[in-house]
């Protein structure tokens, strides 16, 4: 299949509601509709489109590397998946899960004298995951049952998927997105035990030993294979082995400039108003002078050891700014608490107790 041209994507995509309970409104953008692209990204993109490749994205904490994932899957048209890995995360997790307690809750409950039913079916308790319905919808909805067995409402398992649905008509073809959010989180077994799903594309259900594998036009080239975005914060070294299976792009720090025109993007005026022109200005003037701000607190920070303020708080700082209403400008004692709050975010008073403890001996 030919792979998607990515040049002429908005960095603004139209509203979705489907995807408003990623938080598209509050605190991290996680929805997708806002994302300022650069040639480096959308190469990587087509890179792991083509390759059928996991795109392993490295950055700082905040850099925009989980906004990526649902706005490809948005400018795209493709179905998207998420998954956010934790301490406690298994491979399978993002396959399947086996409701163990819920069949022995059934077995418990039934008499001796009834004949077979749902709880000799394992497939009753299975419950498919991310990667299966981006694999292959169609079992995913069956659960894993044989293709002779006539299906129920109830049997039926629902695609916890955002987007159109298998019968859209799509300007890029059908296609899934899948994000794996922080697996530099989850034990190192994690990575390794997905080799299998991410490289071959299928998986055996071990409760039931059926092989999932994607789909005959995934796998005939019909269809694109699922895009899979796994992130990463460095907190813990991926394994080699998953490493060599993606590809990979390190999201660089965003220049003064740049962070202006992701906050014109995040914080646009609307064209309704009046003063327009003016309000423009005034927020530009804003965008800026915070701009400047990071660029100096990171250097700082840098310097004295600290952790360096990111994307994502240069836009808690331009947003506090904007609703206080504050011009950080010229009200210098607002702004240094804004930026004390949002962006430096360190004890203010240590350097005034350590002199009292240094004059003190």
């Amino acid at each position: 299949m030919d792979i998607p041209d990515l040049d002429n994507l908005d960095a603004v995509l139209a509203p979705d509601a489907a995807y408003e309970r990623l938080g598209s409104t509050l605190g991290d953008r996680r929805d997708g509709r806002v994302y300022l692209h650069d040639p480096r990204i959308r190469t990587a993109v087509r890179v792991a489109i083509a390759a059928r490749r996991p795109l392993l994205l490295r950055g700082d904490p905040g850099s925009g590397k989980s906004s990526l994932a649902p706005y490809i899957a948005r400018a795209l048209r493709w179905r998207f998946y998420s998954f956010t890995v934790t301490g406690r995360t298994q491979a399978r997790d993002l396959m399947w899960h086996f409701d163990a307690l819920r069949r022995l809750s059934d077995a418990q409950a039934r008499r001796p004298e009834q004949l077979p039913n749902r709880v000799d079916n394992l497939e009753h308790y299975i419950e498919p995951k991310a990667l299966w319905w981006a694999l292959n919808p169609a079992t995913a909805e069956r659960r894993g049952f044989a293709d002779d067995h006539v299906l129920t409402d109830h049997e039926r398992a629902k695609d916890p998927g955002i987007g159109p649905e298998a019968n859209a008509v799509l300007p890029f073809g059908l296609g899934a997105v899948v994000l794996v959010d922080e697996i530099d989180k989850a034990d190192p077994d994690v990575p390794n035990n997905l080799l299998e799903a991410l490289g071959s594309m299928q998986f055996t259900v071990q409760e039931t030993g059926f092989i999932t594998r994607a789909s005959d036009a995934i796998l005939g080239g019909l269809q694109h294979a699922p895009l899979v975005i796994v992130t990463t914060n460095d907190e813990r070294e991926l394994p080699a082995a998953f490493q060599r299976r993606c590809v990979a792009l390190y999201l660089e720090r965003h220049a003064p400039e740049t962070l202006v025109r992701i906050a014109e993007r995040h914080f646009p005026v609307s064209k309704e108003r009046i003063d327009a022109a003016q309000e423009e200005a005034r927020r530009r003037g804003i965008f800026e002078f915070v701009a400047t701000e990071l660029d100096r607190l990171q250097k700082e920070a840098v310097d004295k050891g600290r952790r360096e303020p990111s994307t994502a708080e240069y836009l808690d700082a331009v947003q506090a700014c904007l609703a206080l209403p504050a011009n950080p400008a010229t009200q210098q004692s607002l702004w240094d608490q804004i930026a004390e709050m949002t962006l430096s975010k360190h004890d203010p008073f240590a350097e005034k107790r350590a002199a009292a403890r240094a004059a003190g001996t």
